[in-house]
């Protein structure tokens, strides 16, 4: 046992801890992330955070969802990873007027900083509009109806 009261099983030396997989290879991700990125000044549409290794290119209509839509740099915004997570899992999105709308579920009393700064202190500032390729209102409206959480 570890110090937490937990039990681990030795590994010996002859058992493999890696395999070998086939995967699948998203061939204009490449093109997106850069576009996307580009178009943003390579900063957070909401936060502004201007670290290129914390930004993601997000697609408003999910990769899985529509394939016409995968390399759509419209379709895409440039969000650093926090906010990537809270709009990707429906806590926050954007409205017709590129303001943020943040999900009651985010809405607590004695929030802690980063969630009171980074969630709830945004709600109604309009993001950070790209110079080319503006989020499309259709792929904004479908992110609002199926993967925001009201």
């Amino acid at each position: 046992m570890n110090k937490y009261g937990k039990s681990f099983i030795k590994i010996g030396s002859d058992i493999p801890t890696e395999a070998q997989r086939i995967t699948r290879v998203r061939l204009v991700q490449r093109f997106f992330r850069d576009t996307v990125l580009s178009s943003y000044n390579f900063s957070c549409t909401i936060c502004k955070l201007d670290l290129h290794v914390m930004l993601n290119a997000i697609h408003i209509i999910p990769w899985s969802v529509d394939k016409s839509r995968r390399a759509d740099p419209s379709n895409g915004l440039s969000l650093c990873a926090f906010h990537d997570r809270a709009f990707d899992r429906g806590l926050i999105t954007i409205d017709d007027k590129f303001r943020i709308v943040s999900s009651k579920q985010v809405k607590v009393a004695e929030a802690p900083k980063l969630h009171r700064v980074g969630l709830l202190e945004i709600e109604g500032h309009v993001i950070t509009l790209p110079d080319k390729f503006r989020p499309d209102q259709v792929a904004l409206a479908y992110h609002r109806k199926k993967i925001f959480l009201k």
